[in-house]
């Protein structure tokens, strides 16, 4: 319940046509970074990511597909540079920061190969009862009863 007032608000406040501003409403520029980039209201794609992580773990992989078209979007194909940036602005969806940022691409790559990493995962820690840490059913559950 908790979780689904979380993603309530997010969807209603923090929502932007790039993604997910990490800060709403926007502190006065005084504040120190503009409105709408860096930590006053940008879109960091790994924020997104892990965003898009939760709801599909609680059934909502329609709204992480629509988060991750969206992050996708505007980092790599608007800028033209298909480029992994580091924070898109919320208002414009201009990249900025530094490009080439291994954590977007690498929880990109999670969310969506969640279930092929989640298999080699319970390869490499050699979990094969069925209330394994994680799931390999495909069931859109990372974390299974630990009984």
């Amino acid at each position: 319940e908790r979780a689904l007032k979380i993603i309530e608000t997010l969807n209603t406040k923090s929502m932007t046509p790039y993604g997910i501003a990490e800060t709403f409403p926007y502190y006065d520029d005084s504040f120190g970074y503009p409105s709408a980039t860096y930590h006053n209201g940008g879109v960091w794609p790994w924020v997104s990511f892990m965003d898009c992580w939760a709801r599909i773990n609680m059934g909502q992989q329609e709204e992480a597909i629509d988060i991750i078209k969206k992050v996708g979007r505007a980092d790599l194909v608007n800028s033209g540079d298909w480029s992994p940036n580091e924070h898109i602005n919320s208002l414009t969806g201009e990249n900025l920061g530094y490009h080439i940022q291994g954590w977007n691409t690498g929880l990109f790559g999670l969310v969506f190969y969640r279930d092929h990493v989640l298999i080699f995962f319970n390869f490499l820690l050699g979990v094969s009862n069925p209330f394994c840490l994680f799931t390999m059913n495909g069931d859109n559950n990372i974390l299974s009863d630990l009984k």
